[in-house]
Order: C-alpha cells, then structure tokens, then sequence
C-alpha cells in the first residue's frame, strides 16, 4: 500500500462503495470507509466537526463523493482526498489532503523480489503517476514528462519490475471502463524538448480518449 499523508492499516478502504464519516477535530480528521479508517493529521483542520461525505457522480471509472468541507475520488485501487473550505473557517485552505494507492497484488509481488533500494524507487515513481490499479495494468494518465536522464533508469526498473509502458483506452461509458478498456486504437507519442521527454497517448482516431498503462 503506498500513502502520501494518509495512515491505513486496513486495505477494506479499498472495498465496495457507499458514503463516507469524517470526524474531526484541531489537527487531525478520520474517515471511516467500508469498515476501515484513513487518518490525516492536518493543520489545515482548525475545528470540531463531523460530517457525511456522499456520493455525488459515479461511473464506469470510478466515483467522487464531496460534502461541505472535503471532495474524495475513488478509482480502482485508489483514493484521494481534497479539502474543501468554507466560511465557518474549520478547514483553512484547499488542495490535496492526502491519498492512498493500493498496488496490484502481482506487480506487488515483484517490487518485492526486487533489491530493496531499486523497489522503493519504483515504488516512489508509481505512488506519484498512478491513477488507477487495475488486475493486469496499471493507469498512468494522458501524459507523462520527467527530465531525460532518467529515462533509462526509469527503463531499466520497469523491465526489472516486468512492466511495459503502452496505451489503451480511458473512456468512462456502459461500454468500458478504466479497468476494462475496449479494443480501440491508442498509440503514445514521444517528443524531448528543453532536457526532458513527454510521453503522450493519444488516439489517431478523433473521438476517443487514451491513456499510458504499464501492463506486467
């Protein structure tokens, strides 16, 4: 489980879908999910409080839930909370509270045969691209950009990981999902300017939405 300013100790944060209980007080919130609870100490909490953060858009992809003071976004593998301030002052300022990433348990499984140092570094560098953790694939978005002399050792412990990077499809519709991608073309485009590569996917067919994965 890889957490940026969250503490979990029950991956069931992961399971199902429903609402959310933020109870907080001067420092700190909890949420309570599917019988598990996330903990963020923030001092952007200045009050007592407590509150039921619902379900306000869903799809094939994912769901956002938001109530007065936070917006959470839940995809495959993945959960991210944001502040959400209002006049009553119990929540100063807004932007990323924190998030959890919940690798899949083969890619795993393969950080964990690798030298200690080189799966923290993989470990870092999919904590900050992934978007969603999918059985067979990781989802890393539309774009990826990262100075070029890392682009070998980036390379190198991907292969060490038994990772390619490619393209699929990223449309939220009945007909697909994050996790299940339809059959459409998805190609990934390379420029390097100013010291640093720009990976893109793209579809040459106008209409449809692609992202870079890494399947393993």
């Amino acid at each position: 489980m890889l957490t940026c300013g969250v503490e979990v100790s029950d991956p069931r944060i992961f399971g199902g879908r429903g609402n959310i209980i933020a109870r907080c007080e001067p420092g700190v919130c909890r949420f309570y999910l599917d019988g598990a609870v996330a903990v963020i100490r923030s001092e952007a909490v200045r009050g007592k409080f407590q509150e039921e953060i619902k379900t306000v858009r869903r799809d094939s992809c994912g769901e956002v839930l938001a109530s007065r003071h936070f917006v959470v976004k839940r995809q495959p593998g993945v959960i991210v909370f944001t502040g959400d301030p209002s006049r009553d002052g119990l929540i100063a300022g807004s932007g990323l509270f924190g998030e959890v990433k919940l690798l899949p348990s083969r890619l795993a499984g393969r950080l964990d045969a690798m030298a200690p140092e080189e799966a923290r570094r993989l470990a870092e560098w999919l904590a900050a691209h992934m978007l969603a953790a999918c059985r067979d694939m990781v989802v890393l978005g539309e774009y990826l950009s990262f100075p070029e002399e890392e682009r070998g050792e980036l390379h190198r412990l991907l292969s060490r990981a038994g990772a390619a990077l490619g393209a699929a499809s990223s449309r939220c519709d009945e007909e697909s999902g994050i996790c299940d991608p339809k059959a459409r073309r998805c190609v990934i485009e390379e420029r390097r300017e100013g010291g640093r590569v720009r990976l893109a996917a793209y579809s040459p067919d106008q209409g449809y939405i692609c992202s870079l994965v890494l399947r393993f």
